[in-house]
């Protein structure tokens, strides 16, 4: 019978349809809708009189720390060209060498994905390649703290809470000599765009619009002798949309900005397939592994349910603890409260409570909007002016960064109030 369980297992294992994975690496190697891997054998084609290099075993800073220094000793030297790199229509196979660009110059390097990938090291390095008359092409949602500071940049986000509301964004670009300069893409998004930005050195390459506001999302900045071009919309360069015949012209569009002659993109530790060595990832990724620690695993527990309880000892008597949760939380909220971690115990009060939602009511709590708060209101019989406050604050306390003492305490009284009105409608 056992046997007969696990093989039933095995079978529908194998045999379920592989669900899509919209996790966003931006990796030339992933091609998944979110990785890069169409525009990294593409890339050639759109720019083809340019040399591209694929960086994956080196960080910013370690790629860019000789060449910086080299650099700023020999400012006015024209660097040679290194004969050792592949030429343009060989840059998909490229993907898997390593490169050094200690003597690369007169380039733009290319950065996809997480703004938290990038560490202060890198950060420094790359504004300095910047400064020493280079540019950087920087695809990301936000932007790491240092270089916001450096190019006096501020960023925001604009959330949607409706799919009629998020159809009327129209993507723009700037420059009318494009063959299109309006597009949609049609998945709802939460988007960015800049708040501040240097007017002085600031060129404006592209925006979106809804309700006739304009919110610039693509812009160059002079810094040094050299330009960033930054572009808050990095979905767009994805596989999802490059395959897209009406949004593929818009990434094409951002990405003929590059004047430069060499281009380096930094793909290091962004693919799915990369992963740290261990020996439980090499079992996991590893099928045959895999089904065989499975089923280890599921005989060592057959094991202990029907052999184990004839063979235990006798089980000696112990009297449970004392139940001190109520002390043990008030401690640990006067704690949070008197250390003014006011984001983490707000974070944790708005995760308590969707958790006693989703066990009380058969919520998902995954996307708190308009819909999630009738149903709410629906099926606990809060009045709905109490269940749209409670998701307003759960949507502009998702940050807790910028969280305030009013904030929790705000919080604090609107999920009180449900509570009580639960108990009154009930």
């Amino acid at each position: 019978m056992f046997a007969v369980v696990v093989a039933l297992m095995m079978y529908l294992e194998y045999s379920k349809p592989k669900p899509v994975d919209w996790r966003q690496t931006y990796s030339a190697r992933d091609k998944i809708p979110f990785g890069t891997y169409v525009l990294a054998h593409e890339l050639p084609k759109i720019l083809h009189e340019k040399k591209i290099h694929f960086i994956d075993d080196k960080t910013v800073a370690t790629s860019l720390a000789d060449y910086n220094y080299i650099d700023s000793n020999h400012e006015d030297e024209e660097g040679d060209e290194d004969e050792d790199y592949p030429e343009t229509e060989q840059a998909p196979e490229a993907i898997e060498s390593r490169q050094n660009i200690s003597t690369f110059t007169d380039g733009a390097y290319l950065i996809f994905g997480n703004y938290s990938d990038l560490s202060a090291p890198d950060q420094n390095e790359l504004l300095r390649f910047v400064q020493n008359g280079n540019d950087a092409f920087l695809l990301a949602a936000q932007l790491p703290e240092i270089i916001s500071d450096s190019l006096k940049i501020k960023i925001l986000s604009h959330m949607f809470f409706s799919d009629s509301e998020y159809k009327k964004v129209k993507f723009h670009l700037a420059n009318p000599n494009f063959p299109d300069t309006v597009f949609k893409f049609p998945k709802r998004y939460d988007l960015t765009f800049f708040s501040r930005i240097d007017t002085a050195n600031v060129t404006v390459l592209g925006y979106f619009s809804i309700n006739n506001a304009r919110k610039i999302n693509f812009i160059k900045q002079q810094y040094g002798k050299g330009y960033f071009y930054i572009n808050l919309f990095p979905r767009a360069f994805g596989n999802y949309y490059l395959l897209n015949d009406s949004t593929n012209r818009y990434s094409i569009s951002c990405l003929n900005y590059i004047e430069k002659p060499e281009i380096f993109w930094n793909d290091y530790k962004k693919s799915i397939n990369q992963t740290e060595a261990g020996l439980l990832i090499h079992i996991v990724s590893n099928p045959p592994l895999h089904w065989a620690w499975t089923i280890l695993i599921a005989t060592a527990i057959f094991y202990m349910l029907f052999f184990g309880k004839r063979r235990q000892r006798i089980i000696p008597v112990v009297t449970p603890l004392q139940n001190t949760t109520v002390e043990f939380t008030k401690t640990i909220g006067n704690l949070y409260y008197n250390n003014r971690q006011h984001g983490d115990l707000l974070q944790k009060k708005i995760k308590y409570f969707l958790y006693f939602v989703k066990e009380k009511f058969f919520i998902q709590t995954e996307t708190t909007d308009s819909e999630f708060s009738e149903l709410l209101h629906l099926k606990s019989g809060v009045s709905q002016q109490i269940t749209d406050h409670i998701v307003f604050l759960v949507n502009k306390n998702k940050n807790p960064e910028y969280t305030t003492e009013a904030d929790l305490k705000e919080v604090n009284r609107a999920i009180d109030m449900f509570y009580k009105a639960l108990v009154i409608s009930g």
